[in-house]
């Protein structure tokens, strides 16, 4: 037995909301709405957490290029490009396309064309030791 109608006989009709809402008709809008609040709050949950991945996303993306480079070491690189033929080929395929292009800005330069050269020449005899 209820502890509430024990102690107060008249309460046990007045007490409960969901009673309350029935014996007025009003069960069906109580149902409704509470399907809407909770339709809404899922909804919410989803869009919230999209929202969070894709900002983490992002900022572990902006951390990944911002410590790239003190990460990468250029001599693992160069042996990963040279180990690998179709690599190194189209690496040399695109550095002949930069040097051919018209226009002056793409060109290298015979300065910057003279120090890829030392650093590959570097590059060759560091490795046959």
């Amino acid at each position: 037995m209820d502890w509430l109608a024990l102690v107060c006989p008249s309460c046990s009709l007045h007490a409960d909301a969901v009673y309350t809402a029935s014996q007025m008709g009003r069960l069906d809008v109580l149902a409704l709405s509470l399907t809407v609040l909770a339709t809404v709050l899922a909804l919410g949950a989803f869009l919230g957490f999209f929202l969070v991945r894709s900002a983490a996303m992002e900022a572990a993306a902006d951390e990944a290029v911002r410590n790239l480079p003190a990460l990468i070491d250029n001599d693992a690189i160069v042996d990963v490009i040279v180990k690998d033929d179709e690599l190194l080929l189209t690496l040399a395929t695109r550095v002949k396309r930069h040097i051919s292009e018209s226009d002056e800005e793409r060109k290298l330069t015979d300065d910057e064309a003279d120090q890829i050269a030392r650093e590959w020449s570097a590059w060759e005899e560091s490795s046959d030791d």
